[in-house]
């Protein structure tokens, strides 16, 4: 029988036999039953648990992502109120869905503004031939409500609709030219030779871009002046001149009369008769601002003299002539008609000429 002197415990710095442990626990730096870190990011610790994860809060931002607003905002709210009772994870995500939630709302409200906009703009009045009314055509709403009996005396009445062509939209100054063109032209004549020429005048009623693809079409109106309510108006036994038109549809070659006083349409004639001028050339200015009047005509004059000038030495008159011009107004500048009219006249006062000076 072997007597240890120190009871037991080994022999201070001696290594304890094969199989048997340290009586004083784990060696320093010595492999124990659990393998010692450091551990990979996102293991579970030996003995621990994983953290428990806010399904709530996950499916709030899931939804809140793909625009699910009636789910995300509530799943949102339940998953804040499990973080704040039990102190959990997911606070992040489910403030995130809310405020995509947000977003979506937002967006989605911008497009149904949109959407109503375009819509109200596309229920436009359609006015139709013979129709008559009390209100602005401005004023749509009022239109509709003010509608009546031609027979009763009003506001304005409906001459004529008028198509304005097929295509793509083109441009408000286009729509304008044509527009004026189709009343005008087919009216203006008609007013002027009636007893309503002192009591009443032409406007007309366009589409709007965004009515374009359903609505091509121009009401001709007859308003009353002064914003009288008067009788019908009746200009459909006034015999039509087909031989007036506005400065707008004026062609080159074109020969007319030049009214006594500033008026929007001119009647043309054969150049073979009396006539007081004739275009020979026309341009239009280029896109940009109001110049002002001034500069308009110092533009619109001096490229005339060059054009005419040029035009005579290819073609000579043979008679003496001289020159003017017919330019934009601010008005008609705005609504896109910059075109401007190179017309020659007879050289003597109060002669006209009797040929075209256009080959």
């Amino acid at each position: 029988m072997t007597h240890d002197p120190f009871g037991g415990r080994g022999v201070p710095g001696s290594v304890p036999p094969p199989g048997q442990g340290s009586a004083y626990g784990q060696v320093p730096g010595s492999q124990g039953p659990y393998p010692q870190g450091p551990y990979l990011p996102g293991a579970p610790v030996p003995g621990g648990r994983d953290r428990p994860r806010n399904g709530l809060a996950i499916g709030a931002l899931v939804f809140g992502v793909i625009g699910g607003v009636c789910v995300s905002v509530p799943l949102a709210i339940a998953a804040l109120v499990r973080v704040r009772r039990t102190g959990g994870p997911g606070t992040g995500m489910a403030i995130a869905g809310i405020v995509l939630s947000a977003v979506w709302l937002a967006a989605g409200s911008l497009v149904a503004a949109l959407v109503f906009a375009v819509a109200d703009e596309m229920e436009e009045v359609k006015l139709t031939q013979g129709a008559c009314f009390n209100a602005p055509v401005e004023d749509e709403s009022l239109v509709e409500r003010t509608m009546t009996n031609c027979a009763k005396p009003h506001m304005y009445q409906v001459l004529s609709v008028e198509a304005l062509g097929e295509g793509p939209y083109p441009g408000d100054g286009e729509v304008v030219r044509r527009g004026e063109e189709k009343c005008l032209g087919r009216w203006d004549g008609a007013l002027l030779q009636s007893p309503y020429a002192e009591t009443h005048r032409l406007t007309y009623a366009l589409p709007t871009r965004v009515a374009w693809p359903f609505d091509k079409t121009v009401a001709c109106l007859l308003e009353s002046i002064g914003g009288k309510k008067r009788p019908f108006a009746d200009l459909s036994a006034v015999p039509v001149d087909q031989a007036r038109k506005t400065w707008s549809a004026l062609v080159v070659a074109d020969c007319f009369d030049l009214p006594e006083e500033e008026a929007a349409t001119v009647v043309t004639v054969a150049c073979d008769e009396p006539h007081d001028a004739q275009v020979v050339r026309t341009f239009s200015f280029a896109e940009g601002r109001w110049p002002g009047r001034k500069r308009v005509d110092e533009r619109s004059g001096a490229r005339c003299d060059r054009m005419v000038g040029t035009f005579f030495d290819a073609h000579p008159p043979g008679i003496l002539t001289d020159y003017t011009y017919v330019g934009p107004t601010r008005a008609e500048w705005a609504a896109g008609d910059r075109r401007v009219l190179c017309l020659v006249e007879s050289g003597y006062d109060d002669e006209s000429l009797t040929t075209s000076l256009v080959p």
